[in-house]
Parts: structure tokens; sequence; C-alpha cells
């Protein structure tokens, strides 16, 4: 009874809980597997930009899986109107979601006017035209090809007088990013947005409804070829140039498992009950 009574004592005035801890389902991946775009999980653009004042014409030709990654190439070449083509997929129709974490590791292309981007947008945008479920969209990196030691990571999004606003952070990285690849990630839940690269935290949006998205949104890569943002191409920029992206991946917390606590006090009361019974 003694020991019962100290179990129960115990049981009362600990408050520590036992957490479970979650795992993680797996909503979307490609590693790119073969020598084909899979087709079942992404499209491939076939029009010339209409956006961001870009330069160029987006071709499935120029979307090329190999060695296990897939290469988004920008070529100085005549098409539709364009001085130049290059590639760009996205999951309209296919896969969209709503919170989650996107990992994406990828190679950046180097040169003056290229423009690599890895994002989210409403999951009913078409491609390279205006849209006006825009925003929000979420940048998980925006390359320019000249400036390679920073990543403007950006919000985009309507205020309550919905005006489109925008929320970043220019990332510094010590290393050249078009060398070699890098992990590029995104965190995205109901009360934040948390950014980072190879694992190093990078920038946050936290308890702001207003900023973090509850929409559905697609995934978005390309490379775009001149625009607003990287201005256009001159006699250093090389070409052919790609982005290499070696895996996509999306997951999110099991909320089955997420979130179970088991109070001390309980375990101990269990014991007591277990132990009067083998007494009685």
């Amino acid at each position: 009874m003694n020991v019962c009574a100290v179990l129960l004592l115990l049981g009362v005035s600990l408050t520590e809980n036992i957490k479970v801890r979650a795992s993680s389902v797996e909503l979307f991946r490609d590693h790119f597997a073969g020598e084909q775009l899979n087709r079942e999980k992404w499209n491939a653009a076939d029009r010339r930009s209409a956006v961001n004042e870009e330069l160029e014409y987006y071709s499935p030709a120029n979307l090329q899986v190999a060695n296990g990654s897939l290469a988004l190439v920008a070529k100085q070449e005549r098409r539709g109107g364009a001085n130049y083509t290059s590639g760009r997929v996205d999951t309209k129709g296919l896969f969209d979601f709503t919170y989650g974490n996107v990992e994406i590791r990828a190679k950046l292309p180097k040169g003056k006017g290229l423009w690599a981007s890895l994002w989210l947008e409403h999951y009913q945008c078409a491609a390279a035209v205006p849209c006006t479920q825009w925003p929000p969209a979420i940048s998980i990196l925006d390359f320019r090809g000249d400036q390679t030691h920073t990543i403007p990571a950006t919000l985009y999004y309507k205020d309550a007088a919905d005006h489109v606003q925008s929320s970043g952070k220019v990332l510094n990285a010590a290393d050249d990013l078009s060398d070699d690849f890098h992990v590029y990630r995104l965190q995205w839940s109901p009360n934040k947005l948390a950014w980072s690269v190879d694992g190093q935290p990078a920038f946050f949006v936290i308890d702001d409804p207003q900023k973090i998205p509850a929409q559905r949104l697609q995934l978005v890569m390309n490379v775009a070829v001149g625009g607003m943002f990287p201005g256009s191409p001159d006699d250093t920029t090389e070409f052919p140039a790609a982005m290499l992206v070696d895996y996509v991946k999306v997951t999110r917390e099991d909320s089955s498992s997420a979130g179970h606590t088991i109070r001390n006090s309980f375990i101990f009361a269990w014991i007591c009950v277990f132990i009067l019974t083998k007494v009685v």
C-alpha cells in the first residue's frame, strides 16, 4: 500500500508529458529515373512566356531526363517569335497540396539574364500566362545567374485591401550555388513558413494569417531568360545553360500520430490499480 501511495503522489506531482514522435507522410516524390519526364507527375509547358517581360519560349524539347536528374535547358534559338527557348514544368491538375514540406536538390545555372525558379502557385494557374488567382505564391528560390552567391526567397500575398504585397529575404551563401547541387527546403504550416538551404535556416514567417497561404498550391520549376528580374543576357552569357534537379519530394506530418501525449499520472495510477488487484 505504501508503494502505491508513493506512486500516486509522483503521478500527481509530475506533469512531464511523454510525447509520441510524429511521422511524415510522403505526398509527392520524383527522382527522375529513366530517360523521359514522368507525365503522370509533371506538365511540360509549350508556349511563349507572357509574364514578367521574359524572352523565352518554353518547349518540352528543352527538358531532358538523364543520369537521375531533370535538366531544364535554356538555349539561344528562335521559336514562336522568341529569341530563346527554355524549360518549365508544373503539377497543375496532377498534384497540389495545402501545407507540407517541400525539398528540392538542384544545381543552378550561371549567366547574366538567366532566372531559375523553384516555387509554388495557386493550383488553377496555367503556365507562363497572367493568372487572376495570383497571389498567393511562395518562391522557394528565385536565382539570378549573375548573382550566384545570393538567393531571394519571397512570399507573395494580398493585404486586407486586396493589394498585392511581398515579403522576403535575400540569402547570402558562402558557396557559388551554380558549382554544385544544394538542398532547398520549405516548411509550410498554418502558422509558419520556413526556408532553409542545406539544412541551415534562412528565413521565417510566423503567425501571420494574412501572409501564410491556406489555398491549394501546385509545384513549378522553370528557367526564364531575361525579364524584369535578371535583365537580358549579354555577350558573357553561355548557352546552353541548365538547371539540374536531382529530386523533388513533398511530405507532411502525419496528424494521426502528432500531438499524442501520455500523462505520467495516468501511468502511475494504472500501476497502482495493478498492485491493488494483486494484493486483493
